[in-house]
């Protein structure tokens, strides 16, 4: 999952991977990265397994960052206008 709100944005991720009774020799990772456009942007995210058998390999991540002015002047001081590079650093 990408994930990005901006503004007064809130995004609750309830991310979950479900592997039932006959999934065995299932390998699988759920990872969720999310990024926070302006300061009263919030995100919560929440990976999840639910593994009802055994002989798998499953793992979740999940990591939220914000976009901060510094991200944005580290650019600018390269040369790069600053609607360019809030939207580099989203993509």
């Amino acid at each position: 999952m990408r994930l990005a709100a901006k503004g007064r944005g809130r995004i609750d991720a309830h991310g979950l991977i479900e592997i039932g009774e006959h999934g065995g020799g299932t390998q699988t990772y759920l990872s969720q990265k999310a990024l926070m456009l302006d300061p009263q942007a919030r995100i919560e995210a929440v990976p999840a397994l639910e593994i009802r058998t055994n002989d798998v390999k499953a793992s979740h991540g999940a990591t939220v960052t914000r976009l901060t002015a510094e991200d944005v002047f580290a650019c600018a001081a390269r040369g790069i206008a600053p609607a360019e590079a809030r939207t580099m650093l989203t993509e």
